[in-house]
């Protein structure tokens, strides 16, 4: 087995838990890195296996992930994913520390490198336009199903249930996407820049 199947492999690990912890902030139970909590043990293996999953296809990546963009990309999901859940850690309960900025940080140069990623995967031909597409729809569903969720009216309204179903619909968009740059490791598509 090819390094970039591992990764790709380790990448599709780390999106599985990420819906076991949606899943468990669903269920009401607690979701915060470092405090010992089924939760936050969840998020922080999701984001573990999901950072080394992406280094590791950053540096050999197969056909679909061997553009350089889409390689910068990866690096950066790797680097922001790591370092938040180190901070995160190091941080602690101090709420005003210089590793809180750290971690904003990190979170930013994961939101960047998964722009870069999903617009080439976009702009890509088949598979790969797909799992672009799926992670774009997805967060785009779950920024609108937010948006109208964030209601607060006490009378009955629908607007609210309807973004509590976008958001949902959105995260398995978002989850399907992001588990699908994984399996374009594993499957090895050829890529062919579009």
């Amino acid at each position: 087995m090819g390094l970039g199947r591992v990764g790709g492999l380790l990448l599709i690990g780390g999106w599985v838990l990420l819906l076991f912890t949606a899943l468990i902030f669903v269920g009401g139970g607690p979701i915060r890195i470092g405090d010992g909590a089924i939760g936050g043990l969840v998020l922080t293996a999701a984001l573990v296996l999901a950072g080394f999953g992406t280094a590791i296809l950053s540096i050999a990546g197969p056909p679909p992930l061997q553009g350089r963009a889409v390689r910068v990309g990866l690096a950066m999901v790797a680097i922001g994913s790591l370092s938040s859940v180190s901070f995160s850690i190091l941080a602690g309960d101090v709420a005003n520390s210089p590793f809180v900025v750290a971690f904003l940080l990190g979170g930013f140069t994961t939101f960047i490198g998964l722009l870069v990623v999903v617009v080439t995967l976009v702009r890509s031909p088949r598979p790969s336009r797909l799992v672009g597409s799926s992670f774009l729809v997805g967060f785009l569903l779950v920024v609108l199903g937010g948006t109208l969720g964030a209601g607060t009216n006490l009378e009955p309204d629908p607007v609210p249930t309807i973004g509590r179903i976008l958001v949902a619909l959105g995260g398995i968009g978002f989850v399907l996407g992001g588990a699908g740059i994984g399996a374009l490791a594993v499957t090895g598509e050829r890529y062919t820049p579009g």
